[in-house]
Parts: C-alpha cells; sequence; structure tokens
C-alpha cells in the first residue's frame, strides 16, 4: 500500500547585501532602518527586540526594506532587525541599535548663598539627559577648568561676590539653570 502524494514546497530565502545601521536620535527626530536583499517574491517584516512590528501613526513600513520611525519615543529603543524572505527559508538582517537620547532637564537649580570672607562655598545642579556636560559661568563668563555638577569656590572674597549659573548641554540641547547670587557679607 502507498501513500497519497505529498506536495514538497521549496520556499524562496533572500540574501542580505546590505544590513540595517545603529541610529543614535534624540526624542521627537526621526529614525530610519533599511536593508536591501536579493530573490524572488520577498516579503519583509521589521521587528523591534524580536518582536514583529506593525504600521501605525509612528511607524511605516514595517513590511518593506525600509523601516521609518516618526517622531521616536523612549519607548522606541532597541534592537532593530528584519525578516527577509517567505516560510521557513526566511532568514534575519543584523541587529542595529536604535538609542533615543532625551535633552537635558535641571531638576535642582543652584542655590544663592551669603558667605563671610574666608569661607568655602559650593554651589551644585542636579539634572537628567543624555550624555551631559557642565560649564559653570560668574557673570556670565565660562570659568575656566569647572566643568562639573559641584562648583567649589575656595577662601571666598569680596571678587566672589555675584551671580553664578550653570550650563548643562548634552546630545539632544543644551539648559541654562536659574542663576544663583552670591552676597560676601
Amino acid at each position: 500500500a502507498y501513500s497519497s502524494p505529498a506536495t514538497l514546497t521549496v520556499g524562496t530565502g533572500g540574501a542580505i547585501t546590505s544590513h540595517p545601521s545603529p541610529q543614535p536620535v534624540c526624542a521627537g527626530e526621526s529614525a530610519q532602518f533599511s536593508v536591501a536583499a536579493e530573490g524572488e517574491g520577498l516579503v519583509y517584516r521589521w521587528q523591534r527586540d524580536g518582536v514583529d512590528l506593525t504600521d501605525s501613526e509612528r511607524v511605516q513600513g514595517a513590511d518593506s526594506p525600509q523601516i521609518s520611525i516618526s517622531p521616536v519615543a523612549p519607548e522606541d529603543a532597541g534592537a532593530y532587525r528584519c525578516r527577509v524572505g517567505s516560510g521557513a527559508c526566511a532568514v534575519f538582517s543584523g541587529e542595529a541599535d536604535l538609542t533615543v537620547g532625551s535633552p537635558p532637564t535641571i531638576l535642582v537649580q543652584p542655590q544663592g548663598q551669603t558667605a563671610c570672607p574666608g569661607e568655602d562655598v559650593t554651589l551644585s545642579v542636579t539634572a537628567e539627559g543624555s550624555d551631559l556636560s557642565y560649564q559653570w559661568q560668574f557673570e556670565g563668563v565660562d570659568l575656566p577648568g569647572e566643568e562639573a555638577q559641584t562648583l567649589t569656590l575656595t577662601a571666598v572674597g569680596p571678587e566672589h561676590a555675584g551671580e553664578y549659573s550653570c550650563i548643562v548641554s548634552g546630545s539632544c540641547g543644551t539648559r541654562t539653570s536659574d542663576t544663583a547670587d552670591l552676597t560676601i557679607g
């Protein structure tokens, strides 16, 4: 006894010729990933962290060689890759990370103080954001070498009296702190 004939279907996989590249962007900007492949009747499906994506108001091209995300939100961060081909013969592109930066936000402003001559004074700023750096200013002029969250003035005198502020810079923008008045008295 013979069984009924079986049909063997051979799927078409794609040969990926170009993989997506990492995208560092700031929240609110746009990001695009693309893949190039050779083969016939190729089907594309983009994934973030191994989960299939679908088109939405902000995501376009989830089933095409190029996907666009605009505007990018923090929850879009992750590893993107594209499945190319059909059925069991599908292949995956390499993964490309989308990193989403945020602009600087000053959480704690420097506070004005009154100090006696000869005392040490500390001013500080607390901020969050991506790739932050700091530059303290006195009367609107950069203080050379004062590039930390905390500014310490040793043995203050009348020449230290005035307005201090801190410029907080990051990969997604710049913010200037409120002015802190130092009174020597």
